[in-house]
This record gives structure tokens, C-alpha cells and sequence, in this order.
């Protein structure tokens, strides 16, 4: 089934993508990153390490963005490592990073298989991932603090959830048949829900990751996300008539994502900011 946005939706579209353009100036200054970061790797491929996984780059190309048209850095990698690595994307956006002689601007990275694919749903996710990237120039895209407790949780669950919102709502309306239309929710409900779901899965990995975050500090934040929903939905420039919508939709997708989590990183499985998500959730279930 096709979807055509309203003109509401597709002035939703207009102010999001008119705020998350780079400057001129902050753009100049990724190129000339991008530029000095393709010089030193010209004759050997680089090796990046992402989430504490270290994997080599098979080649490195600019490709050009329909959203923002201008040029972005896309290194592809060894597609083993990627698939074992991330085994549930197809693309991934990788902030800067210091290096021993200069600092690694933000890319997305895709596995080599992907090189040369153009379809449309592709090219969508790279467009997602790209979002991404100009969130991280403007310094709009969420960053540890090196803090811990649930207050810390939730900051990283909103911020997670405005950006992924972000790039699914551009994502999806200048491409709206990869919209699920017949689920029944609307766009921007859906958009949301993507954003909450994503931001969800990373925060609880996070937890799991970091052994100073304790199962107390997990389940204060899963108890809490429900409390200041709304007022964090306005802030993002989301509807915070939502936060009703989700209400009745919380223990169901905590549950459905913990055991996602599990499946994915079934080495997290037996730490304790886990296990206490998981008590908590068979205790809401009844």
C-alpha cells in the first residue's frame, strides 16, 4: 500500500531538514577533515573500532546525499567482521574520533557487499545514517558524560530518542513506501515509536556494557521513562499527546526488546543490569 504525506507532514519535514543542515562553516570543516583523513589513507586502509570492535576498511568513497546534497564520507568494511560485528544493521553512523596524528571525522559505515547497491530502501538507510552524521556536526547527537545512575539512563533514552525520531521522520517521508502504513499507526506516530524502540535496545546495551551502571540504576529508569515522557516529547518537538499512546505499550516493548538484547549479545546475558530489567518486566506482566 503507497503513502502520500500530508502537507502537514511535509512541513514537519521542511523545518527538521532546514535545522539539521550543517553550517557552511561546519561543513567546510568536515570536508577538510574528510579531505586530510582520505590523504593519510591513500595507500593503506584504514582500521577503525566501533562499539570496542575493531575491524579493517576495505575502501573509502564520498556519496551524495538527496536529503542536504552535499557530499558524505562512506568507508565500507570487511562484511564478515560488519555482520558479525552488527548482525542487525546495514549501515551504521560513527562519530569523530581522536587519532595518534588527527581526529577522524563522522562517517557511516556499510559492509562491502553493499558498495555497490542502489536500490531505493538501501539508499534510504544511508540517508538515515547521514542524518546521523550532520546531528553529530552540529553537536546535536548524544554524547556519555561519563555519569551513572538512572537519571544518566534517561538522559541518553531521550537524547537517543529525538535523534533516531530525526532520521526516521526524513527517512521516511521523502521515501514513504517504506512506511508501514498498514500497522495503522500515522507517520509521525510511527517515527516516534521507531525512536523509542531503537533508543530503548541502545540504552538498555549500554547498561549492560557498563559494569558501573547498577541493576537498581536500570530499573529506576525503566520505571521513570513513563513519568517524563511528556515533558520530553515537547522539548524534542515531538506530539506529547503520545506519551498516552505509549503508556499502554511500555512493559510490552521493554519485554520485546530485552529479549532482543539477549539474542543479540547473548554474552550481556548474565549481567546484572539485565537481569534486574528482566525481573522487573515479569513482575509488571503479572
Amino acid at each position: 500500500m503507497s503513502y502520500e504525506p500530508s502537507q502537514a507532514e511535509w512541513r514537519r519535514f521542511r523545518r527538521t531538514l532546514a535545522r539539521l543542515r550543517p553550517t557552511a562553516e561546519a561543513y567546510q570543516q568536515y570536508r577538510e577533515d574528510v579531505h586530510e583523513y582520505l590523504l593519510f589513507h591513500r595507500w593503506q586502509r584504514p582500521k577503525l573500532r566501533v562499539n570496542g570492535k575493531a575491524g579493517t576498511a576495505t575502501r573509502l568513497m564520498m556519496r551524495r546525499s538527496e536529503l542536504f546534497e552535499q557530499d558524505y564520507l562512506v568507508v565500507c568494511m570487511d562484511s564478515e567482521w560488519f555482520q558479525t560485528a552488527f548482525p542487525t544493521f546495514d549501515a551504521l553512523a560513527v562519530g569523530e574520533a581522536e587519532t595518534p596524528f588527527f581526529s577522524r571525522p563522522p562517517l557511516v559505515i556499510i559492509p562491502e557487499t553493499k558498495a555497490r547497491t542502489r536500490g531505493v530502501k538501501f539508499h534510504s538507510i544511508l540517508e538515515h545514517e547521514i542524518v546521523h552524521v550532520n546531528q553529530m556536526l552540529l553537536g546535536a547527537f548524544p554524547q556519555s558524560e561519563a555519569e551513572h545512575g538512572a537519571d544518566e539512563l534517561l538522559r541518553l533514552f531521550f537524547e537517543h530518542m529525538r535523534v533516531e525520531y530525526e532520521a526516521n521522520l526524513l527517512q521516511l517521508t521523502k521515501w514513504p513506501r517504506l512506511y508501514p502504513v498498514r500497522l495503522g499507526a500515522s507517520l509521525d506516530r510511527w517515527c516516534a515509536f521507531r525512536g523509542y524502540s531503537q533508543s530503548l535496545e541502545n540504552t538498555l546495551v549500554l547498561a549492560a556494557e557498563d559494569e558501573h551502571f547498577s541493576g537498581a540504576d536500570v530499573v529506576g529508569f525503566l520505571e521513570r521513562i513513563l513519568e517524563e515522557l511528556p515533558v520530553a516529547l515537547r522539548k524534542a518537538g515531538m506530539n506529547s499527546a503520545l506519551a498516552s499512546w505509549f503508556r499502554g505499550r511500555h512493559i510490552g516493548c521493554c519485554a520485546s526488546i530485552a529479549v532482543s538484547v539477549v539474542e543479540q549479545f547473548p554474552h550481556l546475558k548474565s549481567r546484572e543490569s539485565l537481569q534486574a530489567a528482566g525481573r522487573w518486566i515479569r513482575t509488571q506482566l503479572g
